[in-house]
């Protein structure tokens, strides 16, 4: 059988039977069988490794390379600023019946007018222009009553219902699918350098007038009540109510304090005292 060499290696080929063959000639007669074996078996490596080794090389590099692992790479609409824009106005359509549309919340609500500013104002904070972000943030807050730092990180389809008094600091981080109502403050202790804001996971609602304070967590599918004051982390799938704010349910199911709120106990008061003035009257009755 004829075996056929590529084109690039004919030339390299040829040279090196030439030097085998001059070679073979300054050497012993007793070593030129295995020194022909090798000959032999150098010419039918060559051959048959010529062209076809790339290919085998080309294969691992392929298949090493496809099982390192790589994150999965978020769809391409998801990147885009109109689509998260979409998306934030999607929000308010579903958390507020008040609104009829999309150009209704567009022109209309200034929640959005205040988060849409907020997302430009971080776009230059992020980008070592702080003060051209602060003037953003600023101006948003003239015209929007809402104020939020540049520096909060603010997940996606966030809705900000009426909007009047909301205040969220720096350091806030805020997940994705969030409600908050006005008169909510995200805001610090005082006490606190560095991380001084709260965290906020994905699905909490937020009442209004709720004040969470400090670098505490508000875990996802929490709720806080209105007028609460939230001062320690609040666990995932909870509700917390009162001042300071105490948790009422944990995941669906009602808590029962060992410890019973002061409110309870003048409720209690008022009626046993009603209960004895109810008891004295019959008495005289009698």
């Amino acid at each position: 059988m004829k075996t056929i060499l590529p084109d690039s290696s004919k030339a390299s080929y040829g040279c090196n039977i030439h030097r085998t063959k001059s070679y073979e000639n300054h050497i012993p007669y007793s070593s030129k069988a295995s020194y022909r074996c090798n000959i032999h078996r150098t010419k039918t490596y060559e051959i048959h490794t010529s062209r076809p080794n790339k290919a085998i090389h080309q294969h691992i590099s392929i298949k090493n390379h496809t099982n390192q692992p790589s994150p999965p790479a978020k769809p391409k609409e998801e990147r885009t600023v109109p689509n998260r824009l979409k998306e934030d106005t999607e929000a308010i359509n579903k958390n507020d019946p008040a609104t009829r549309g999309f150009w209704d919340a567009v022109i209309t609500n200034p929640g959005l007018h205040a988060l849409w500013w907020h997302r430009v104002a971080h776009f230059f904070y992020t980008h070592r222009m702080p003060l051209f972000a602060k003037v953003i943030s600023q101006f948003a807050r003239f015209f929007t009553n809402v104020e939020i730092h540049p520096g909060a990180e603010i997940g996606r389809r966030f809705f900000i219902d009426h909007g009047a008094g909301v205040v969220i600091g720096e350091t806030a981080i805020i997940g994705d699918d969030v409600v908050i109502f006005h008169g909510v403050t995200l805001g610090g202790t005082g006490k606190d350098i560095g991380k001084r804001h709260p965290t906020v996971g994905d699905r909490v609602f937020i009442s209004a007038g709720a004040k969470v304070l400090g670098p505490v967590v508000l875990g996802a599918d929490s709720k806080i009540g209105a007028g609460a004051v939230v001062l320690k982390d609040v666990p995932p799938d909870a509700t917390v109510v009162g001042v300071p704010a105490k948790v009422v349910r944990l995941n669906g199911r009602r808590v029962a304090h060992a410890e019973p709120d002061i409110d309870s106990l003048l409720v209690r008061v008022n009626e046993l005292e009603r209960k004895i003035e109810r008891l004295l009257e019959e008495k005289e009755r009698k």
